[in-house]
């Protein structure tokens, strides 16, 4: 029998625990197993008891084993757990933990990035090599980095990732794929809405403050949008 995180399938598994707990069964040992290669089983046994209650020798709880399935999950380390129960003989049954561990990082690479060097790209990423990969984090330091051009003037900057699975292990590289694109120059100021002071006036002003001019409208002779705002 397999249990999961579903809902319908735990409501199954808690019906059959309420029918064995007139028995009493007892749970005489606990497998834990990954459907993947590359994961040292006692590393991954050390996690799963570390988050589990469930323990060979205790009575056997439906409810128990759901609320296990949802600790581990919680735990942010699996992308899936399912639970095998065998009833053996005297009405005992052994539990075999079946997961799914969540693919770790192993490198972040650039590809496309000219603008910036990779080192500056890398000190914008949240996201730790060695851990459970988590794309909305990913997404969030992408933006981080879109920001980054278009401050320096590249409005056009687009910028995704991509997960290139290690072959024979668990583990992934992430791929920033940049697009810069092309960088905005600024041509020309035009004054809209004055109707106090005079477009010559105004020009005569900016003129008179070039720190000020250089600023707010240039970024190494590149024009930059946001600090106009």
């Amino acid at each position: 029998m397999k249990m999961n995180g579903r809902p319908l399938l735990r409501v199954a598994m808690l019906a059959l625990g309420m029918c064995m707990a007139a028995h009493a069964a007892k749970i005489t040992r606990i497998r834990i197993q990954s459907t993947t290669p590359d994961v040292d089983p006692a590393a991954l046994e050390q996690v799963v008891l570390g988050h589990i209650v469930s323990r060979p020798g205790t009575t056997y709880s439906a409810r128990q084993v759901s609320k296990d399935i949802e600790t581990l999950m919680k735990s942010g380390s699996f992308e899936d757990v399912n639970v095998k129960l065998k009833e053996l003989e005297g009405g005992d049954v052994e539990l075999s933990f079946v997961l799914l561990p969540k693919r770790m990082v192993r490198s972040f690479v650039f590809e496309g990035n000219n603008e910036f060097s990779e080192k500056k790209l890398l000190s914008l990423l949240t996201h730790p090599t060695g851990s459970p990969l988590a794309e909305n984090l990913v997404a969030g330091d992408i933006a981080e980095m879109v920001k980054k051009y278009r401050a320096a003037g590249y409005f056009g900057a687009a910028i995704n990732f991509e997960v290139k699975p290690i072959p024979n292990t668990s583990d992934v590289n992430v791929a920033i794929l940049v697009r810069e694109g092309p960088r905005a120059k600024l041509d020309k100021v035009e004054f809209v809405g004055n109707s106090v002071f005079k477009d010559r006036h105004l020009r005569k002003a900016v003129r008179t403050r070039r720190q000020w001019w250089r600023h707010i409208f240039r970024w190494g002779n590149f024009f930059n949008r946001d600090l106009i705002a």
